[in-house]
């Protein structure tokens, strides 16, 4: 899914979840021209703090989805998930062990 700027997103987000939250991630030894990336977390299904989270990439032209995750819960600082850029991919660590890595 892709959005013509960050602003479409955040109204896509608005429609679609009743309640989300939006954060500009960081990126650890990210190229300066790599862009930003947006993690929008919306709740999931009637249990407590099951927690979807689309990961966006935007520049000045557009806002394109590269990740989306199923996390079971977000309770603490530790399970959030990091951003790094190894051997020029994109590393996503979260939770206790979950690994994505983006080429």
């Amino acid at each position: 899914m892709e959005f013509r700027n960050l602003n479409a997103a955040k109204a896509w987000f608005t429609k679609s979840y009743d309640d989300y939250a939006m954060r500009k991630e960081t990126v650890a030894n990210g190229p300066k021209d790599f862009g930003d990336i947006y993690g929008f977390y919306g709740p999931r299904g009637s249990g407590i703090g099951r927690v979807e989270a689309w990961y966006y990439g935007c520049d000045r032209t557009s806002c394109s989805l590269f990740a989306m995750i199923k996390y079971s819960a977000l309770r603490s600082k530790e399970e959030e998930p990091t951003f790094s850029f190894e051997s020029g991919s994109l590393v996503l660590r979260y939770g206790k062990g979950g690994i994505l890595i983006l080429k």
